[in-house]
């Protein structure tokens, strides 16, 4: 009975043994493979490639960080995959053991990882308490701080909504803006949340820009048109009727062919005492209402 106990204990040891050689050996293996491949700057790249976090990749870069303990990139692409696995304590010890004095793109790295955390903490704590109210004025500081520094598309959006959540409504709409600079075609949904943002602060060219696009993403013309009008509505708050009629003619695109748009640009355009124009939408509409009509007949 002992013999038997005896012998199972020792192929559950094996077995254990096995697995950690298992792994060891396996992610030394795929360290060589990709150090032959994807020598120093080479492999820094593949690896920021990887966009979805999970436990084999963490291990792998805390086994390549013990390979290479000086590589900087390699422990900011640690604590980031440390933050998506939610592995806070860890994430803190890792940003800790960098050392004071880093080149400005791992500084502002280690500083985004840092505000994640802020954010996390901050977000623990119910809203109008002293320990919500303290982290949210750090967020303050912070989101100001980011806002002329080269960042992700991900981070940027999450500054316009932590912006707006924290009554920074402008400073929103500056990241916005921003978004939309460097990373021109985003979603239908996205420019929709960009225009509210903007017309909530009175930037009424900025909430049309953006719902003439969310108008050139939608699919179905009935959102389309609601978009649109939403554009020339958030033109015509700017009080100048003219140059709201400029730029919705200027953006009209496919609803040149909806007679509800063309009526609504009709309507605009007597109210900014623009006949000639009106005149043109007039037209346009009884053309397709009457290629409509007679279409209809011959069906």
């Amino acid at each position: 009975m002992h013999s038997a106990h005896h012998a199972s204990s020792q192929k559950q040891h094996r077995r254990h043994f096995s697995s950690i050689w298992s792994i060891g050996g396996f992610c030394a293996i795929v360290l060589l493979v990709l150090y032959i491949f994807y020598p120093g700057d080479d492999m820094i790249t593949l690896l920021k490639n990887i966009r979805e976090a999970d436990p084999v990749t963490e291990k792998y870069l805390s086994n390549l960080i013990r390979t290479y303990p000086n590589n900087l990139e390699f422990r900011i692409l640690l604590a980031q995959q440390e933050l998506a696995l939610g592995q806070i304590n860890q994430l803190k010890k890792t940003l800790y053991s960098l050392p004071d004095n880093l080149p400005s793109h791992i500084a502002l790295e280690k500083r985004w990882l840092e505000y994640e955390i802020l954010r996390l903490k901050t977000y623990e704590y119910k809203p109008d308490t002293p320990e919500r109210l303290a982290g949210e004025k750090a967020m303050i500081k912070e989101v100001n701080y980011f806002l002329d520094k080269p960042l992700t598309l991900h981070e940027l959006k999450t500054l316009a909504t932590d912006s707006e959540a924290l009554g920074l409504s402008d400073l929103a709409v500056k990241y916005d803006n921003i978004i939309e600079t460097r990373h021109p075609n985003q979603s239908e949904q996205w420019y929709v949340s960009a225009s509210r943002r903007a017309i909530m602060v009175s930037n009424y060219y900025s909430s049309a820009k953006n719902y003439f696009n969310a108008a050139n993403h939608a699919r179905e013309i009935a959102q389309k048109r609601s978009y649109f009008l939403e554009g020339v509505k958030a033109l015509e708050a700017s009080g100048d009727a003219k140059v709201a009629l400029k730029i919705a003619d200027e953006n009209i695109g496919g609803l040149y062919f909806d007679i509800p748009s063309l009526e609504s640009m009709a309507q605009l355009a007597l109210r900014a005492n623009e006949t000639a124009i009106a005149d043109r939408y007039i037209t346009r509409a009884m053309h397709l209402y009457k290629q409509q009509h007679d279409e209809a007949n011959e069906n």
